[in-house]
């Protein structure tokens, strides 16, 4: 596996775990534009912080599938919960 498939996993457990998390704590609807907020702004980051790690330099590339990864994550947990029969509330 290469270090960008490794990030967009990583990004989609974050993806699913920030949606599961979103619904346990505040059950109203309209958070979806919150959680995108939230996950490319921790893609961000990620990559921003590379810039003082010896052998890592920043690239728009990566945050690009941090998001792509996170959104993967948001939709799967959204169509997992639908299949399910649970309703939905993002």
């Amino acid at each position: 596996m290469t270090v960008e498939q490794i990030h967009v996993a990583e990004y989609v457990g974050l993806g699913w775990l920030s949606a599961a998390y979103a619904r346990a704590v505040d059950p109203s609807r309209g958070k979806l534009i919150r959680l995108l907020l939230f996950v490319a702004g921790v893609g961000l980051l990620d990559e921003v912080a590379q810039r003082w790690l010896p052998g890592r330099f920043f690239d728009w590339a990566d945050v690009r599938l941090n998001l792509a990864g996170g959104i993967a994550g948001l939709v799967g947990q959204r169509l997992t919960r639908r299949s399910h029969g649970v309703a939905d509330d993002l």
